[in-house]
């Protein structure tokens, strides 16, 4: 499947779901879900790969912001299933990352990935606070 038909697939079944998803010129499939903005990652070379982006849950200031999100992306990624929280440039992004056999498997999956990875935001966001106390 190529990496059109995979960005073609998530958008078809995000549309079906009431989302208004956009498909973006990086194979990126975007959306937005009660006022915050999540991508799927369309792989054309691994189509089986899902992952599931929340960008940008938070943007840093200076080295000890850096520091300190270091160490609460890494607690947060220990703690949260199939979670991940990086970090690119000065901005935190969280993901959940998982392997389906098809768009069905997607489909019975989604609602928990999206809790997932908003469950991962904001335990980052918490280990923040308590970080910078």
């Amino acid at each position: 499947m190529s990496e059109r038909k995979v960005a073609v697939a998530y958008w078809e079944y995000l549309s079906k779901e009431g989302y208004r998803p956009e498909i973006l010129s990086d194979g990126l499939v975007s959306f937005k879900r009660a006022g915050c903005f999540y991508c799927i990652q369309a792989d054309e070379q691994d189509p089986q790969f899902f992952r599931l982006i929340f960008p940008n849950i938070c943007q840093l200031g200076d080295q000890s912001d850096n520091a300190m999100a270091l160490i609460a992306a890494d607690r947060t990624t220990g703690k949260i299933k199939t979670s991940k929280v990086f970090i690119v440039e000065d901005q935190v992004f969280a993901s959940v990352e998982l392997f389906v056999i098809s768009m069905e498997h997607v489909a019975e999956v989604f609602e928990r990935c999206i809790a997932i990875v908003d469950e991962a935001a904001q335990q980052f966001l918490e280990e923040m606070q308590s970080a910078r106390k």
